[in-house]
């Protein structure tokens, strides 16, 4: 049997990102009755990115699309934090192994339970071989 590293792999400009690690919830799971607005998607977009913030400048969080339903401003209902493996930012390394970056998102429910291809499109254009972290053999 052969054991699988990834949950599923994406295309960005940068090559193939390797996703190893997923936590989905619901955008307002556990709000008040009443409806979002900008202040409140504001506080959940910089809560969603500050929950990790260990990963300081290895983190990156993708612009959410906000639309507007009835005079209220609206987050994609799952927001999610997955842990992704890369393509190598080095370019003289001789000992590197991998790269790699906590992405932070919105998006719409997606019946496979993984990332929607909206989502991915937005992914695209990741500024990878700036933010990702190096793993050689030296700083593992």
């Amino acid at each position: 049997m052969k054991i699988p590293f990834e949950l599923c792999s994406i295309q960005v400009a940068v090559g193939t990102l390797a996703l190893t690690s997923l936590e989905l919830s619901m955008t307002y799971e556990g709000s008040l009755e009443g409806g979002p607005g900008r202040r409140v998607n504001d506080y959940l977009v910089a809560n969603l990115a500050r929950s990790q913030k260990n990963w300081g400048e290895h983190l990156y969080l993708v612009p959410p699309i906000r639309t507007m339903d009835n005079g209220r401003e609206l987050l994609p209902p799952v927001q999610c934090i997955g842990y992704f493996r890369g393509p190598s930012t080095l370019t003289s390394a001789d000992d590197w192994l991998y790269s790699d970056l906590m992405v932070a998102w919105f998006q719409q429910p997606h019946p496979a339970g993984l990332i929607h291809p909206d989502a991915v499109t937005q992914m695209y254009d990741i500024p990878w071989n700036d933010i990702a972290r190096e793993i050689t053999l030296s700083n593992l």
